[in-house]
């Protein structure tokens, strides 16, 4: 994805490698047998939740996380951020069924109750900024310290299964994150790779006990190795929809740049079907495979 290349096929051959690269460390993740989604074991959610109320996807106000006054010419403009969150919206419908029916049908065959929106409204989610790049004990120069992660109260958790007489609650928001990745592309003899953050939506579900008490989902730390440099990037969720490419400049900078709005609207409005929000979020390594598959 450099000014090099300047070719839409290689941009697709650059897009296939990073996508198949992600579908092989999924694979790898689930054959570990290890799914880092289960933050309490699968037999405590199959024993103890049965009936389950699931809230409607989230969205904050500032989808688009503020960025520093430093960042200032990393903004996305107002025309942009309105035409993504509108196209979004429009998917919601979708992805809340495919959710249920993930739930309902899937391993654990839950009892799935809707939750209003006005439950959402109520329950004040809490924000945050996210803690997923630093590890204690370790110390690493990559950092970005401005993704949000959202929460849920126990006090409203609890509330919230008490009004649906309800085992459990699904909580489940959009946000836009900046994720680690890994960029490489080819020019005449040379080869090129570069690592950075990059502006992707993703989708990221929490289920809590009645008591609050978070069973599965939620804010994940992993640490990716890159030409022997440790990085720390948010894991959690699936990511739908990448804003932003890497590009290097003729001077051989490393640059994250926005991707064309005609391009995201176009994977949002016409990739963005059914099957599409199946396949990341029941697929192996999808943010509900866990909860979908034995």
């Amino acid at each position: 994805m450099g000014l090099a290349c300047g070719s839409s096929d290689r941009t697709m051959i650059k897009l296939a490698r990073m996508i198949a690269v992600a579908s092989v460390a999924a694979l790898v993740a689930h054959c570990s047998g290890a799914n880092p989604y289960f933050v309490k074991k699968p037999a405590e959610i199959k024993t103890g939740i049965k009936k389950i109320v699931v809230l409607p996807i989230y969205l904050d106000k500032e989808f688009f996380p503020l960025l520093p006054h430093q960042a200032d010419d990393r903004r996305y403009d107002d025309m942009h951020k309105k035409s993504i969150e509108t196209a979004l919206k429009t998917k919601l419908t979708i992805m809340e069924s495919v959710v249920t029916e993930a739930l309902s049908k899937g391993a654990y065959r839950f009892e799935v109750q809707a939750g209003a929106a006005k439950d959402l409204n109520v329950a004040g989610v809490s924000r945050a900024s996210s803690e997923f790049y630093r590890e204690q004990g370790e110390a690493t120069s990559q950092s970005w310290p401005y993704n949000y992660v959202y929460s849920l109260s126990p006090e409203t958790i609890a509330k919230l299964a008490a009004k649906y007489n309800a085992d459990g609650v699904l909580f489940q928001y959009l946000q836009v994150h900046k994720v680690w990745e890994s960029v490489k592309w080819q020019s005449g003899n040379y080869r090129f790779a570069i690592y950075m953050p990059l502006d992707t939506i993703v989708y990221v579900p929490q289920l809590y006990s009645k008591d609050g008490t978070l069973l599965y989902g939620g804010a994940r730390k992993g640490r990716s190795i890159f030409s022997g440099v440790s990085f720390y990037e948010n894991k959690n969720g699936d990511a739908l929809v990448r804003l932003e490419k890497g590009m290097q400049t003729a001077e051989g900078k490393n640059l994250a740049m926005p991707v064309e709005l005609p391009a995201s609207l176009n994977v949002i409005n016409v990739q963005a079907t059914r099957e599409y929000f199946v396949e990341r979020f029941t697929g192996v390594g999808g943010s509900l495979y866990g909860l979908y598959a034995e």
